[in-house]
């Protein structure tokens, strides 16, 4: 995610959220949220369904469902302050 008007010293932050903490969409314990922050910019949010269906959801990208392993070099993240661009993979 590029974010060329970050603010000074900020790092942008990622988050998985559970369907029941959102305040969108109704809740349905078959969602998950990957969200994104940085200021001054809103949030960013993509929607997955549990099952690896893809649902439709207006102005919401869909991810596919995988358990997220963070140990080893499995999971990964990275703010090139530089360029301004949020890599998580």
């Amino acid at each position: 995610i590029e974010y060329p008007e970050i603010e000074e010293g900020t790092t942008p932050r990622h988050r998985f959220m559970s369907s029941i903490e959102q305040k969108i969409e109704p809740w349905d314990k078959k969602y998950l949220y990957l969200l994104f922050a940085a200021e001054p910019y809103e949030v960013i949010s993509f929607k997955e369904i549990k099952q690896g269906a893809l649902v439709a959801a207006p102005d919401l990208q869909h991810v596919p469902n995988v358990e997220v392993d963070k140990t080893g070099n499995k999971f990964f993240s990275y703010w090139e302050p530089d360029k301004k661009t949020y890599t998580l993979q």
